[in-house]
């Protein structure tokens, strides 16, 4: 493949890509309903993995800034230019990268299969909105039961479930939280 050259990441993508090409004319003919099933799970749970490499890979592409041989303004618009993307969807995909190195516990459901692509970043922002002065082990506990979740809830359902994680993880916490916000809000509506 042009342009890998010999660190082990190259020879992986190398690998995935040589056992890709020998999947491209493999007739589906015998593929029972168990076989296509169990073969569409374990394909997702891949492509998760291998998002999460590619996640990893454009963190480090970010730190070694990869767009100034090119002359893009940012890592997401040289990638966007790189892979025909859209700025809008390599800006996500930066940001998802950057997020997965302060989440170690996403990153490595993430790694395992365990949580996709979408899920990783419905969770991502959830932990980001979470109050700035949390104690890191209510942080930890809350990322931890996302990434727990994720094992049987849609993107969809972990927003939800993001939203009042900290009613779960650290009750107490969310709900001085909550009456900070509210007293802020009385506070904002008496001056109005």
């Amino acid at each position: 493949m042009e342009g890998l050259g010999q660190h082990q990441v190259d020879r992986g993508v190398a690998v995935i890509a040589g056992a890709l090409t020998e999947l491209d004319e493999v007739s589906l003919l015998g593929l029972d309903q168990t076989a296509t099933a169990a073969s569409l799970v374990e394909i997702a749970v891949a492509e998760a993995r291998l998002g999460e490499l590619k996640h990893r890979v454009l963190a480090h592409a970010s730190s070694v800034r990869v767009e100034e041989a090119t002359g893009a303004a940012t890592t997401a618009t040289w990638l966007a230019r790189a892979t025909r993307t859209t700025v809008r969807s390599s800006r996500r995909a930066v940001h998802l990268a950057t997020t997965l190195e302060t989440y170690q516990r996403l990153r490595e459901g993430y790694a395992a299969g365990r949580v996709n692509t979408e899920q990783a970043e419905v969770i991502a922002r959830a932990l980001d909105a979470l109050p700035a002065d949390i104690p890191a082990t209510v942080r930890a506990a809350a990322e931890q039961r996302l990434v727990e979740l994720a094992a049987h809830h849609d993107a969809c359902d972990l927003r939800v479930l993001g939203d009042r994680v900290l009613d779960v993880v650290a009750p107490a916490v969310a709900d001085a939280h909550e009456a900070a916000r509210l007293e802020a809000e009385e506070r904002a509506a008496a001056r109005r």
